[in-house]
C-alpha cells in the first residue's frame, strides 16, 4: 500500500494537492496558533520526506515512512479542524488534545532517554478521561 501511496504521488501530485487542502482547512478552522504552526511545519516536513522518497532510487525504503507521515499529519489536521468545529458550538475540544497526541507521538523527533513533561502528560490524559466535556479554552491551554 505505502508503494501505491509513492505511485500516486508520483503520478499526481496528490501529497501536494493534499497538503494543500490541509493547509486551507486549518486556516478556516481557527486551529490555535501554537498547534497551526506546528501542523503547518509537520506539512512542509511530510512533504520534504514524499519527495525524498520519489527521487531515491530505493523508494520502498522510505515508502511506509512517508505513507505513514501522510496518514498521520493528515488525521492531526483532521481533528483538529473537526475540534474547532465542535468546541466554538459549546461542544467537547477532546480532539484538539489528540490531535497533539498525534504530533507528539507519531511525528515528532523524539529523545527515548529524555524524560517526559509528566505534569503535562498527565493533564492532557486527565481531560481526555474525564466525564465532562473539555472546554475550547482548556484544551487550547494544554495544546
Amino acid at each position: 500500500m505505502a508503494l501505491d501511496v509513492l505511485r500516486a504521488a508520483r503520478k499526481t501530485a496528490c501529497h501536494r494537492l493534499l497538503a494543500d487542502a490541509l493547509t486551507q482547512r486549518l486556516d478556516r478552522a481557527g486551529v490555535p496558533a501554537g498547534l497551526r504552526a506546528r501542523l503547518g511545519q509537520t506539512i512542509e516536513r511530510t512533504l520534504a520526506l514524499v519527495e525524498t522518497a520519489l527521487l531515491d532510487g530505493a523508494a520502498e525504503r522510505l515508502a511506509r515512512q512517508a505513507a505513514s507521515a501522510l496518514y498521520h499529519v493528515a488525521s492531526a489536521a483532521v481533528m483538529a479542524c473537526e475540534a474547532m468545529a465542535i468546541a466554538t458550538q459549546g461542544g467537547d475540544a477532546r480532539r484538539l488534545l489528540l490531535a497533539r497526541l498525534v504530533l507528539d507521538h507519531r511525528l515528532a523527533p523524539r529523545d527515548p532517554l529524555a524524560a517526559d513533561d509528566l505534569d503535562h502528560a498527565t493533564a492532557i490524559e486527565d481531560a481526555l478521561l474525564g466525564d465532562a466535556p473539555v472546554p475550547l479554552a482548556a484544551a487550547t491551554a494544554l495544546v
